[in-house]
């Protein structure tokens, strides 16, 4: 689940009433270092797709799994809010 802090001087240096998308390709990218297949990867390549505004009160959740074909394999991440998709990215990686 994604743990947003609104305290945050980059991500939230005015009121904001939803999830800043620089904060969903961060929350990406320690998802893709969290895998434990992935250790030894960094992300070094994103393709994302936003679908709607991610609301700040309601819960978020990263799902991760084996994405496309490409260096370091990459990694399929979905951001998925109530039933639906509020953004898709794909990681690209490489050993480090």
């Amino acid at each position: 689940q994604l743990r947003v802090d609104t305290s945050h001087a980059v991500f939230f240096d005015h009121p904001l009433d939803h999830v800043p998308g620089m904060l969903l390709l961060e929350a990406a990218c320690q998802a893709v270092r969290a895998r434990p297949e992935n250790g030894a990867h960094t992300p070094v390549s994103f393709h994302t797709v936003f679908h709607r505004y991610a609301e700040l009160h309601l819960p978020l959740w990263i799902e991760a799994a084996r994405g496309a074909d490409g260096p370091g394999g990459g990694v399929r991440i979905t951001g998925v809010q109530g039933e639906s998709a509020v953004f898709e990215c794909g990681v690209g990686t490489r050993e480090r």
